[in-house]
């Protein structure tokens, strides 16, 4: 097997587990690079995945609905997410009416 290929091996996923890392010379436009690169980003996501569904199966037992589990994860996920959105708009605004605020406050010593 050559460096960077992945076999899929049952009992860990991968017998090659992470491709080579990337030199600083690495040329991304290369197809050996970009190959590499893209295998390193699904073993990520494979394995990302495998440990969310072993966790939800650690929490729900063998006998839990595993696609009801993800269900409710991505819904609590998605929600997290949108609450986070929300509260960087929140502050956002607040930095914004501070800085009007303070524009205001020069503009008006300005004037005098």
């Amino acid at each position: 097997m050559t460096a960077g290929t992945a076999k899929i091996d049952p009992r860990i996923g991968y017998d090659d587990p992470m491709p080579p890392k990337p030199t600083p010379g690495d040329d991304p436009t290369d197809p050996e690079v970009a190959r590499r690169n893209l295998t390193r980003m699904f073993q990520a996501m494979e394995m990302s995945h495998n440990m969310l569904m072993a966790g939800l199966r650690h929490r729900i037992g063998p006998d839990g609905d595993i696609r009801e589990a993800y269900r409710q994860w991505d819904r609590d996920r998605r929600r997290r997410k949108d609450e986070e959105r929300m509260e960087v708009q929140r502050r956002r605004a607040a930095e914004r009416a501070a800085e009007q605020a303070l524009d205001a406050a020069d503009d008006s010593t300005d004037r005098r």
